[in-house]
């Protein structure tokens, strides 16, 4: 199968946003870095490059602060896919079916090793923005796909899962912690472009790209991974279940529409 595979070079759009008039103001930055290039060298860098040296791109990443991918963006059927609903063999939208049905039935299907090793600790990891509010009325954005919000979404829902099955696990000895890493440099964050956001938001973009944890040999990740080795270890939540661990090791309260009822009820409508 033949794959189309487009790349954009940025460096015009990445020099206007930090300030950058002309193609001549990169030739001291770049030669403090040990590439020396004429005016009209790097005049053609503002043009799209054919080919270029890993130390000038890299150079020209150090200077601007960015990755790689903020420099080249690449563009194919598969990327463009990113940002389209999913839906999979069994009906079910893609980040549901990882951020919610997974970590259901893995929970279900291990609970009696889990019930004969008791007490046991399960962990659900959430995500998106930290104790968000939760609408189940579009579960599986069957009516409005944006990247983003349904991420949110999907997690929020997990926390909904978790809560509900959280009593009846913790009958069998089995004590289940909501925990959330906080930001990370990840594959899919990595991904993100303004399509990623809803409409009213993509104008904001370059302020958002800010936020977004560039890529850094996996630092925020072991950091991030610090809520989950406390809650899994941690003496405090011996016999607990049905809590929420913050990316600081702290209890903390969720948001009260993942507590409702009628949200909790949809999602394992959905599950059951």
């Amino acid at each position: 199968m033949k794959i189309t595979v487009k790349y954009h070079w940025q460096l015009p759009v990445v020099m206007s946003r930090a300030g950058y008039r002309s193609s001549t103001d990169l030739i001291e930055p770049l030669a403090d870095r040990g590439i020396m290039l004429s005016r009209s060298q790097v005049y053609r860098l503002t043009r799209t490059p054919e080919r270029m040296s890993l130390n000038l791109l890299a150079a020209l990443c150090d200077i601007f602060d960015i990755g790689m991918n903020e420099l080249i963006t690449v563009e194919s059927e598969r990327i463009r896919s990113i940002n389209k609903r999913i839906v999979n063999d069994d009906g079910l939208e893609l980040d549901f079916a990882v951020n919610v049905v997974a970590p259901y039935e893995l929970t279900q299907r291990l609970r009696p090793a889990l019930a004969a090793g008791s007490p046991s600790r399960v962990l659900v990891v959430t995500g998106g923005k930290a104790s968000g509010p939760f609408d189940s009325s579009d579960l599986q954005s069957e009516r409005s796909f944006v990247p983003l919000v349904n991420y949110t979404m999907t997690k929020r829902a997990a926390e909904a899962m978790s809560l509900a099955i959280a009593d009846e696990l913790a009958a069998d000895g089995i004590f289940l912690t909501i925990v959330y890493p906080g930001r990370a440099s990840t594959a899919m964050t990595q991904a993100m472009t303004p399509s990623s956001l809803p409409w009213f938001m993509r104008p904001a973009w370059p302020v958002f790209r800010i936020l977004i944890p560039k890529s850094d040999g996996g630092k925020s990740a072991e950091k991030a991974a610090r809520s989950s080795v406390f809650a899994a270890t941690t003496d405090t939540l011996e016999g607990k279940g049905g809590l929420y661990v913050d990316t600081n090791q702290q209890i903390a309260d969720l948001h009260p529409t993942v507590h409702d009822a009628t949200n909790q009820s949809r999602v394992m409508a959905v599950l059951r």
